[in-house]
């Protein structure tokens, strides 16, 4: 959980290490959007609230309190992945857009992408996988 991390760029301190050693290859995945409450909670309020009785599959809400700014914790890790030749993806990107976050996946809604406030679901690691196979598997 990036964002509440003491120091986020402490891991410069395993990136350095990992090049050392001798490691060809190393892939960073910055922090995943949060909620300040579980997903599925955000969700059935959104579904109540809506007179049609939809679950979005884009949500905008308000973020989780933390330490650190998610964004310039993500732009933080990101310099120092560079830096030491290593591959970052960013969930942020990948996710968010204008419209929010993707917050589930599928026609209904039972596959949701987080589980709580910021782990994801089967389906949702599915989802994400798919995005960024290309630049995990070679």
């Amino acid at each position: 959980f990036w964002a509440n991390a003491q120091y986020p760029e402490r891991i410069e301190e395993s990136l350095a290490l990992l090049q050392n050693i001798g490691v060809p290859r190393v892939i960073v995945v910055g922090p995943v959007p949060t909620w300040k409450e579980r997903l599925p909670k955000l969700l059935y309020d959104t579904f109540k609230q809506d007179p049609l009785h939809r679950v979005p599959t884009y949500l905008r809400a308000p973020p989780r309190e933390t330490l650190h700014d998610p964004e310039e914790v993500a732009q933080i890790i990101e310099k120092i992945t560079l830096r030491y030749g290593a591959i970052y993806i960013s969930p942020r990107k990948i996710l968010c857009n204008s419209k929010g976050c993707v917050v589930r996946v599928g026609e209904n809604g039972d596959k949701i992408i987080q589980v709580d406030k910021d782990h994801f679901s089967y389906a949702g690691s599915r989802y994400f996988i798919s995005k960024i196979q290309s630049q995990v598997f070679r």
